[in-house]
């Protein structure tokens, strides 16, 4: 893998696992004003603390990095709006 193309998913893993660590306190806090049950904190920690590993792997092991990366961030905007929309659209979160 070429040096920048590293260099891409690596960044991307960084500020990805920040970002979704930060977002794991968010919906976190909702999560337990609303007295979610383990359904939803299994999703929590499925989503926001183990998400960021699998996509890494991917994109670091994937015959076409930038393609699998760029990929990810859709993902990523796909996922983070589908917990967006099943918390009911906060207006602190969105």
């Amino acid at each position: 893998m070429p040096a920048a193309v590293q260099g891409l998913v690596a960044t991307n893993y960084r500020v990805r696992t920040g970002a979704f660590l930060y977002c794991a306190l968010v919906v976190g806090l909702v999560l337990w004003e609303r007295r979610a049950g383990p359904v939803g904190w299994t999703l929590l920690v499925l989503q926001f603390l183990l998400y960021p590993h699998i996509v890494y792997w991917r994109a670091r092991f994937s015959p076409r990095p930038t393609i699998a990366e760029l990929e990810n961030l859709y993902l990523d905007a796909l996922v983070l709006g589908a917990w967006c929309a099943g918390l009911g659209f906060p207006t602190w979160i969105v």
